[in-house]
């Protein structure tokens, strides 16, 4: 600022570096989200392929180095329910939750947490918002069978 108080024409010069800063940053988030999602991509595969452990361990790398996810919550707590581990999975759930409690892949987790549990009315109460939220039909009509 007082570069350009003393010699005005810097003006312009300046903002041009700030757009090419600025859509540097850009373009280094999008790349940060491409390789996010790829790592979520591959821990999903490795959890539909049962391969709970490998998966663990690439939440645990992914965690290093990306702020808090409400994804990993959804797929830590889909981890434990398939190890029946209902508590582990339970507060996994209700911290993603906490973030975002109209997150479609939770309340469903949460819903069948319930349905293990023999909750059947919870279950019934907490498929119903889910099925409330804007999903696809793929997943509406999932829980209308549920």
């Amino acid at each position: 600022k007082k570069a350009l108080d003393v010699f005005p024409p810097m003006k312009k010069g300046i903002e041009i570096l700030l757009k090419d800063f600025k859509n540097e940053n850009t373009d280094q988030r999008s790349e940060m989200e491409k390789y996010k999602n790829k790592v979520k991509n591959n821990i999903n595969k490795l959890i539909n392929n049962g391969n709970l452990d490998e998966a663990k361990e690439l939440i645990n790398e992914y965690e290093e180095n990306a702020e808090d996810d409400i994804e990993i919550n959804s797929m830590r707590s889909v981890i434990y329910l398939m190890e029946s581990n209902l508590s582990k999975a339970k507060e996994e759930i209700l911290n993603g939750l906490k973030k975002n409690n109209s997150n479609f892949d939770l309340l469903y987790n949460l819903g069948y947490l319930y349905e293990k549990e023999e909750k059947y009315k919870r279950a019934y109460k907490v498929y119903l918002e889910a099925k409330d939220l804007k999903i696809n039909e793929s997943e509406k009509n999932e829980v209308n069978q549920l």
